[in-house]
């Protein structure tokens, strides 16, 4: 039998996310010829991370690492996350770097610092009586609680990430993981539509500024008083003229 001609349903989903990926970035000022590769490896990277914290959880009272199967935090920074992740060989030192970093990828018996890895997770350390986002540390189905997401690179009055000094835009553009395992890239750090535990759902949710559990906020490092930070604890990797036309 001839086969028709055309797209499948399946050629026309690939067309549509291509062309996604290419309006997303051209909307965040990035030469897709230049960074778009290394997107979307850094994208796979980020649901590989999210694939490895289910496979944790379905041995772990269905937690991602960092809390007990009672529900008792471990260590929830996220160089605390991935030590275990890495040490239980669910990711690569690789996997825990965005590509557009040239970095130093963790090696066996390490201590993980921030040095090691690209990538912020949510904060879940909340105060007594408030944990909603503490329920979202969980694989789900319901893709409304962004869990990991490229790290803001700016000062905590400004944000950046890894990708701004390929922009011409003084702001954040990265990809933002959800606990179903989606990623997706944002140009902007405030993405739509959010929920985390029994709270309402958040429209413009503002990944790097919190008014407290209900809403995301994505930390990377502890500050010298242990309390989780948004800010990044090295500075932008820096471009050189040549490769920001």
């Amino acid at each position: 039998m001839k086969r028709e001609s055309g797209l499948t349903l399946i050629d026309s989903v690939v067309v549509l996310i291509v062309l996604s990926l290419a309006i997303s970035l051209a909307a965040a000022g990035l030469d897709f010829n230049q960074v778009g590769d290394v997107q979307l490896r850094s994208a796979k990277n980020q649901r590989d991370i999210i694939q490895s914290m289910t496979t944790y959880a379905s041995g772990n009272n269905n937690r991602f690492p960092g809390v007990m199967k009672s529900g008792e935090e471990i260590d929830i920074s996220a160089s605390g996350v991935f030590q275990i992740l890495l040490n239980e060989n669910h990711i690569t030192g690789e996997q825990a770097i965005n590509p557009m970093e040239d970095i130093e990828p963790w090696q066996k018996d390490q201590k993980v610092t921030t040095e090691h890895i690209s990538y912020a997770i949510l904060d879940i350390h909340i105060p007594e009586g408030r944990n909603n986002r503490l329920r979202e540390w969980r694989p789900s189905s319901v893709p409304l609680a962004v869990v990991l997401s490229d790290r803001n690179t700016g000062t905590e009055d400004g944000y950046a990430s890894v990708y701004t000094p390929f922009t011409g835009q003084e702001k954040w553009a990265g990809d933002a993981g959800r606990s179903d395992g989606h990623v997706s890239f944002e140009i902007s750090p405030v993405v739509t539509v959010t929920k985390y535990g029994s709270a309402a759902s958040n429209d413009d949710d503002h990944l790097f500024e919190s008014n407290g559990d209900s809403d995301a906020l994505m930390t990377f490092f502890k500050d010298e008083d242990g309390k989780e930070k948004p800010i990044a604890a090295r500075p932008v990797p820096q471009v050189d003229d040549n490769q920001s036309e």
